[in-house]
């Protein structure tokens, strides 16, 4: 079981945190995306052949992964990736951030845009996830049923959770509307650790003092957490990719989302612990 931990000490791990995500992603972070004077200054975001992806937080590994040998027309493409919180994302593409495509982990933020004409075309399933709730490696715990008297004495006798911020993060949704689901959320609100996107939340578990609610695909690709029990939602997860209306590229960016989808990327997308899409792109 968790144990018992300090306001202090919580108010430095999320700031610990704070600093981790801060990180460049192929040497951009969201927020040099977004940054006006930075974005102006920076040539990478002038060049013609770049295809600007805006992401979610989740998928920052696997597309990593697939950009080293992603090419278009036989030429490697230029990928510049930002990831974050779906909302977030959206939210600035809608202030007028520079993209081309935007891949969300729910069908929310898509309709976000869709409303204000942002978009081109349909959005497309790339890929389908699970929710798990996880706990650092090293505790002594075996794997539960999820609909087990077990599974919700242990949720509900839990310090600290972890979980993504509703508001922001489709995996905040996700893990709050299993909880509502299951009749928890009223006993364990009080002990819940927000954070603003997946990574964070993976992060914070793996720091050691508490479980929390995850993606599939974050407890497979880290060493330091192991999954308690697979969830059933009330929702199925599927992150949704879209050509954005403002974009110089489109038809590249559509060719890019066939190009993720394409067989060849199956295998990398099941060793990231998704499920690839069997709905593909119309060409």
């Amino acid at each position: 079981m968790a144990k018992k931990h300090t306001f202090i000490e919580i108010f430095i791990q999320l700031i610990t945190l704070v600093l981790f995500v801060s990180i460049p992603l192929q040497g951009h972070t969201l927020a040099e995306v977004l940054n006006t004077n930075h974005k102006a200054e920076h040539t990478a975001y002038k060049k013609a052949d770049n295809i600007h992806i805006f992401a979610a937080a989740s998928l920052t590994g696997i597309l990593k992964k697939i950009h080293q040998n992603l090419s278009i027309d036989q030429k490697k493409i230029n990928a510049v990736l930002a990831t974050g919180p779906s909302g977030t994302i959206a939210r600035q593409i809608s202030a007028g951030a520079p993209a081309d495509i935007f891949i969300s982990a729910n069908i929310e933020w898509i309709d976000f845009l869709k409303a204000q004409n942002l978009l081109v075309g349909t959005p497309y399933i790339i890929a389908e996830n699970k929710l798990v709730f996880a706990s650092p490696h090293n505790w002594e715990i075996q794997r539960l049923q999820p609909d087990s008297d077990l599974f919700h004495t242990f949720l509900k006798s839990a310090n600290l959770l972890a979980v993504a911020d509703p508001k922001i993060s489709p995996l905040g949704r996700y893990s709050v509307s299993y909880m509502q689901k299951i009749k928890v959320l009223d006993t364990v609100k009080s002990n819940i650790a927000y954070t603003n996107n997946a990574r964070q939340t993976l992060a914070l578990i793996e720091r050691g003092n508490m479980p929390g609610f995850i993606y599939h695909s974050s407890a497979v690709q880290s060493k330091r957490v192991k999954i308690i029990a697979t969830l059933n939602t009330v929702d199925k997860i599927q992150y949704y990719g879209v050509v954005l209306k403002n974009s110089n590229n489109q038809n590249r960016a559509k060719k890019y989302l066939e190009a993720i989808q394409s067989p060849s990327t199956n295998e990398s997308w099941r060793a990231f612990g998704f499920t690839p899409s069997e709905i593909k792109i119309d060409k």
